[in-house]
């Protein structure tokens, strides 16, 4: 037997990394002449060190991300890739699970292996129209629970990957991205998947009618909480991102079947990609301020700040505390005690140590409404009301001051350059999110659930002017102690700059802040004040020293104390 035609395929959309794909003929073959008599179709895969070093970057960095059984293993050599498939489809052959048998393993050369299976004939899942019958739906799930019988998964079932033969059998295709003895957890991964895979192709009502009569409620409630896009294959989050709708709808058809509040969440990455880019947005943070403080000595600053001036400082950064508490208070339909809710502001110091500025304080306040038995959906609002007000309120000081401060200052202050482009990008991305529909879309389904919360509890706090008045005023006692906090520190190196400049100064440092990525806003809020005063006027090394000491009352000093509040706030089951 030989080869006798032999033709190069085009790879899946989920194909193996790392691999090309050929359609390969054999027949006997007498005196290098091709002789009549039987043939047969082979699937031949062919792997090369240069094509798997291509996506190792990208397999590494989900193991980074994942943990380990969550993870896919990442060969260190195309040996041990070949080796590795080779393994798993004999381990499915023998489960008895429908799988093309491997007729061939060759090695071609010092850097490729050739890996042949036998070719079925079919349409596989990805090119069904229309989609499969109910009987073929139960072929699959059968397919896949031999293999899982016998502790083997497949761990890439897409529909490319599911082929469905003329006589409506199911074949699982390349089971080379699986386990061997898989653990419990590998197994409900693999559900996951085909549940997922099937939801996209078929329907979730479909795809969660086949799981209920196929699995048992027992298994539901394990593969329930590990439908989440970060451990499902590349291309079925691809298309989960198109159709945004289909793995709620999937969880919710599930969950009706399984007994209430049994689901419980389950962590499947070691890091999140949020804390990933914050941890690198640190970084960055950490040498921006290290440039600030090679400038100006930090010990040199509090030798040269008058006291008084600094005492005046640390007590208008304790007063900020009391404006958060008054402005939770405020948008709050329940009666908070004040003290209580002035330590889990000061806690919150301590949370924004290690989460990007306006993140952690949020959750906390969350998590603090929550044990003080106020409804979840009523707490989430009740913090978004808080923010949007202060968002509101943010921007319409930013306009106030400025327009003081122009009319005002002898000298108008005139933005670093890098600011034009800065404001430049923010205007460009804007423009580009409205212009394109896609844009649009992912705008009106990020901002619509927030406004259905907020805007009722913004209706029930207007009928209330007590309520309104706290939470207003609490907002503007917050950020009235900031901008004089800042002036405190400016003064406290015998300058100043008028109340209306700071103003802007700091205003605009705080929402530059609140948008970058770093816990506090480390970095961009010491680069913005520290641009912003110079611009209004102040000797760069004095800007410098002043930020420092602003910095150093408002978010330094603060954090021991905010750990005392919160370990005082977790025994006491307030958080």
């Amino acid at each position: 037997m030989g080869v006798t035609a032999i033709r190069r395929v085009r790879q899946p959309r989920t194909g193996v990394a790392g691999s090309r794909r050929y359609a390969a003929t054999t027949g006997e073959v007498t005196a290098g002449q091709v002789t009549t008599g039987e043939t047969t179709s082979l699937d031949v895969v062919v792997y090369d060190q240069d094509q798997q070093a291509a996506g190792a970057i990208y397999r590494v960095y989900r193991s980074v991300r994942l943990l380990g059984q969550v993870a896919r293993n990442t060969p260190l050599s195309v040996d041990h890739e070949v080796e590795r498939r080779a393994l798993l489809t004999y381990a499915a052959e023998d489960a008895g699970a429908p799988t093309p048998p491997l007729r061939a393993y060759v090695r071609v050369g010092p850097e490729a292996s050739v890996l042949a299976y036998t070719h079925y004939e079919g349409t596989t899942l990805a090119n069904r129209n229309p989609g499969c019958s109910d009987a073929e739906l139960s072929s699959i799930w059968d397919a896949v629970s031999r293999l899982h019988a016998h502790r083997v998964t497949h761990r890439a079932l897409t529909a490319d990957r599911i082929l469905l033969t003329g006589d409506g059998q199911a074949v699982l295709l390349d089971p080379g991205d699986g386990d061997v003895a898989a653990t419990d957890l590998q197994i409900r991964l693999d559900l996951s998947q085909l549940l997922a895979e099937l939801a996209l192709f078929v329907g979730p009502e479909r795809a969660a009618d086949l799981a209920q009569e196929k699995a048992s409620a027992d298994e539901l409630v394990a593969v329930l909480p590990l439908l989440q896009p970060v451990v499902l294959a590349r291309s079925t989050r691809h298309a989960l991102r198109h159709r945004r709708d289909v793995l709620p709808a999937l969880r919710k058809l599930l969950s009706a079947a399984v007994p209430e509040g049994s689901v419980v969440a389950v962590r499947l990455e070691r890091i999140r990609l949020r804390t990933l880019l914050t941890m690198v947005a640190s970084v960055v943070a950490a040498y921006l301020l290290a440039g600030e403080l090679e400038r100006a000595s930090l010990a040199s600053v509090l030798r040269s700040a008058d006291w008084r001036w600094s005492i005046a400082g640390l007590a208008l950064s304790a007063t900020t505390y009391i404006g958060a508490a008054l402005a939770l208070s405020g948008f709050v339909p329940a009666r908070l005690k004040f003290f209580r809710t002035l330590f889990v502001q000061v806690a919150g110091s301590f949370v924004t140590l290690v989460t990007p500025a306006a993140v952690g304080g949020a959750a906390l306040n969350v998590r603090y409404l929550q044990r003080k038995k106020v409804p979840a959906p009523v707490a989430a609002a009740s913090v978004g009301l808080a923010q949007v007000v202060a968002f509101v309120l943010h921007i319409s000081l930013i306009v106030v001051f400025a327009a003081v401060a122009g009319t005002t200052a002898k000298t108008p202050i005139h933005p670093p350059t890098w600011a034009y482009f800065v404001l430049a990008g923010i205007v460009a991305v804007a423009l580009g999110v409205f212009a394109l529909p896609a844009g649009r879309r992912l705008l009106r389904a990020r901002v619509t659930p927030t406004l259905g919360q907020v805007l009722p509890r913004l209706l029930e706090v207007a009928q209330q002017p007590r309520k309104l008045a706290e939470g207003v005023g609490g907002q503007l006692m917050l950020t009235a102690s900031y901008i004089l906090c800042l002036a405190a520190c400016v003064a406290a190196f015998g300058r100043s700059v008028p109340i209306a400049s700071v103003a802007v100064v700091y205003l605009t440092g705080s929402a530059i802040g609140s948008v970058v990525p770093t816990p506090g806003g480390l970095g961009a809020v010491e680069a913005a004040l520290t641009a912003g005063l110079t611009a209004a006027g102040l000797h760069s090394a004095v800007a410098v020293s002043s930020v420092l000491l602003f910095r150093l009352l408002t978010f330094w000093f603060p954090v021991p104390v905010g750990w005392v509040a919160l370990s005082y706030l977790e025994r006491t089951h307030d958080l």
